[in-house]
């Protein structure tokens, strides 16, 4: 009953719509009530005991890195990059708003950031060289959550705090499996602009000479190496390589690109302290439901049902998936990966998975979400930069939907993709 009236609440608050972190701190106050025996003042030690971490100080950093990306002229020249790789191909632009998108992502590790910097780029460019609007939106829509694979990855971060597993290793074993959903987008993007007639004609975005390309952005693109090299190299932690980041891009931005003025710093910290906010009143209110739902050992009840309904590991494993997308539809990454987590973390080791491929799974079903309605953030941000409308966007989205399974389905599969690098580090 205590579970039900937890459920139930928070239920009736996102159906009132009440703010995710608000609902489930309600919720979980309303639970404590009903069960008595436990004074509300816990819940005020739970939510300091939330931010007692050491990893979850990577958060503001990398929050405050996109800013300085974008500010700073990096994002700008990581899409130059992009497009001298890839933008000569017909239809090319579409593939260098994903490719740009892994650049990006390598360094901020947020979805939406991911979405506005290289979107706010890209897509300009895609509408003059006679891209529809909403093709526009669905390819920024689909590329933007590669922020949420590509480490650094905030998702990753919250799962590897919550299911007490390293970092480091979650943001190893991403590599492949984020750098698969960039080619599988590339290669299906591309293939939608070419057979639309899009970039065909007239230039494939602004055209600069390649020595100019690659000397500007070569700057830009240490800044992902400098991360994920020092965080696999042991050389730093994954919250150090965060503050490095920082670091970096003020270095590059302000002295080397000179784009980057002292009076832009105070609207990059105030957009990153916002940022960090919402981020954190959602974990650490997630964190109050979580101890609620682990000390009535609902995740071991979810886990027994599930088992006694069928003893089919894929059955269950597909069941699993499915509820992650359906979840991943109304909910943001951030609780939804503190909720799910003490629930289906024990339930996928039972069933013989690895918790940090069991993570990577967990991540790419949840940033699935983040391009289909009713929250659907990647989604929402594609649509007011692109100024298409949202049903017009999901009308092109599809076959890029469609990419993104087919590569849930190789993760699901296939354990290597996720643990072959750690097996090489003598992780695993």
């Amino acid at each position: 009953m205590t579970a039900a009236v937890l459920f139930g609440s928070l239920a009736v608050l996102f159906v009132l719509g009440t703010p995710i972190g608000f609902a489930l701190g309600l919720a979980s106050l309303a639970a404590i009530y009903y069960a008595g025996g436990v004074t509300p003042i816990l819940m005020v030690q739970k939510l300091f005991a939330a931010n007692d971490s050491f990893p979850l100080m990577a958060i503001p950093f990398f929050v405050l890195a996109g800013g300085i990306m974008t500010r700073g002229g990096i994002s700008r020249r990581l899409v130059n990059l992009a497009n001298l790789l890839v933008g000569w191909l017909p239809g090319g632009l579409a593939v260098v708003a994903v490719l740009g998108s892994v650049f990006f992502g390598a360094i901020s590790g947020s979805p939406v950031a991911t979405v506005a910097a290289v979107g706010g780029i890209v897509i300009p460019e895609m509408v003059k060289t006679g891209y529809s609007r909403q093709f526009c939106g669905a390819i920024q829509a689909a590329a933007g959550p590669l922020g949420a694979l590509i480490p650094p990855s905030i998702g990753l971060i919250i799962y590897g705090v919550s299911a007490n597993q390293s970092i480091s290793d979650l943001f190893v074993a991403t590599i492949l499996p984020g750098l698969l959903m960039g080619f599988a987008l590339m290669i299906v993007g591309g293939f939608l602009a070419w057979r639309k007639g899009f970039g065909l004609s007239g230039r494939n975005g602004p055209k600069i000479p390649a020595w100019r390309t690659v000397g500007e952005s070569l700057f830009a693109v240490l800044m992902p190496i400098i991360i994920i090299g020092g965080i696999y190299g042991g050389i730093c932690t994954p919250t150090e390589a965060a503050v490095l980041s920082v670091a970096y891009g003020l270095l590059v931005g302000a002295l080397i690109y000179r784009e980057l003025r002292f009076g832009m710093l105070y609207g990059i910290l105030v957009d990153a302290g916002i940022g960090t906010a919402l981020i954190m009143i959602i974990i650490d209110f997630s964190a109050v439901f979580s101890s609620f739902l682990i000390s009535n050992q609902i995740p071991q009840l979810v886990a027994a049902t599930l088992l006694g309904l069928t003893s089919n590991p894929f059955a269950i494993m597909l069941s699993i998936n499915v509820l992650l997308l359906a979840i991943g539809t109304f909910m943001d990454m951030a609780p939804a990966v503190v909720i799910l987590v003490p629930i289906l973390v024990p339930l996928g080791e039972k069933l013989g998975y690895h918790p940090i491929h069991f993570g990577i799974i967990v991540c790419t079903n949840l940033l699935i979400g983040l391009v289909t309605p009713p929250v659907g953030l990647s989604l929402f941000m594609a649509s007011r930069i692109s100024g298409a409308k949202i049903d017009a966007i999901i009308g092109e989205l599809w076959p890029l939907l469609a990419a993104m399974l087919a590569v849930l389905a190789i993760v699901n599969v296939w354990p290597g993709l996720s643990l072959f690098l750690l097996s090489l580090a003598g992780s695993r």
